[in-house]
C-alpha cells in the first residue's frame, strides 16, 4: 500500500501549520478542506495523525429521522 502519496500530493510543513493554525482559530473542516485544497477525510486524517482537535461537526438528520424523533417524543405524552 503506497503512504503519502494521494492526487492531493503529500502533506508539506506548511500546510499542517495552516492546518494547525485553523483549527485553533475554530474554522471548521470544511472551510480548512477548502483553503488547503483537499478532502474532508485527508484534512481529518492529518490532524489525527498530528494530534490537532478540530471542530465538532454537527449532527444533520433526514426527514424520516425527525418524523421518527418528533414521533416518540408525542408518545412519551
Amino acid at each position: 500500500m503506497k503512504t503519502g502519496s494521494t492526487k492531493y500530493g503529500p502533506w508539506s510543513p506548511e500546510d499542517t501549520e495552516i492546518l494547525r493554525q485553523m483549527a485553533e482559530s475554530g474554522k471548521s473542516t470544511v472551510a480548512i478542506a477548502a483553503r488547503l485544497h483537499r478532502n474532508i477525510e485527508g484534512v481529518r486524517r492529518e490532524a489525527r495523525r498530528h494530534g490537532i482537535v478540530l471542530k465538532p461537526v454537527r449532527r444533520t438528520f433526514t426527514l424520516r429521522e425527525l418524523h421518527d424523533q418528533v414521533t416518540a417524543a408525542n408518545r412519551k405524552f
